[in-house]
């Protein structure tokens, strides 16, 4: 494990940006209004939506704050699916295979994982996730607060940086992959094995609970 004195201060956790600071008009269903439409009648993310622009395989949303509750549940496995300013976010691991979110006050998983993905990435930056887990194989997670994640493996990155997650497990990270957790809090480290050229980098960061066994490391690269 390597250990480094902090680099940086962080932003507190779900911090609003300066950028983030209008919200919808006076004409928006309230929180309420949108809470009580069933999900599968509320505007889906997609390139047609009138939110959305789509250019160079990229769907890219920005709700200003005005809606309240939108589901992603279309199959969109090619594209890479970019979204921000959101109060609520119904996620369908189906529906994305490059997910970045920014600004989304409450997002939750809600249907069973079903991808043709060969890997699944997801960037979060100020976004409160319910939880995170298989087929999931890369994570960069910013100013976020995530209740659960839960990984097979890791692909590619695995970053968590001025954030809070209460319950952490990785089954294995393997390959030439750097784990860095910065100036993070994990309530629960359930599982984290670093495996052959692997390195684990902790810098500034608070790990309440490690049950014996819970944090391997047995790479060449730590």
């Amino acid at each position: 494990i390597t250990m480094a004195l902090p680099l940086f201060k962080a932003v507190p956790l779900n911090t609003v940006l300066e950028d983030d600071a209008t919200l919808g008009d006076s004409n928006s269903m309230s929180m309420k209004e949108r809470r009580s439409v069933p999900t599968n009648q509320l505007e889906s993310v997609n390139r047609n939506s009138r939110y959305c622009k789509y250019t160079n395989s990229m769907i890219d949303c920005d709700y200003n704050w005005e809606e309240q509750n939108v589901p992603l549940r279309a199959k969109q496995d090619e594209e890479k699916i970019f979204i921000k300013r959101l109060h609520h976010l119904t996620l369908d691991y189906s529906g994305f295979c490059d997910l970045e979110l920014y600004s989304v006050a409450d997002a939750q998983l809600k249907a069973q994982p079903s991808t043709s993905c060969s890997s699944m990435r997801v960037s979060l930056r100020n976004v409160t996730l319910d939880f995170l887990g298989d087929p999931v194989t890369d994570l960069y997670a910013l100013n976020s607060k995530v209740r659960e994640v839960s990984l097979k493996s890791v692909k590619e990155q695995l970053r968590i940086i001025g954030s809070s997650i209460r319950v952490f497990k990785v089954d294995e990270v393997r390959g030439d992959v750097f784990v860095k957790v910065h100036n993070t809090t994990i309530t629960h480290l359930e599982r984290l094995h670093i495996k052959e050229y692997a390195k684990l980098l902790l810098l500034d960061s608070v790990i309440d609970k490690v049950p014996a066994g819970a944090l391997v490391l047995s790479s060449s690269g730590n």
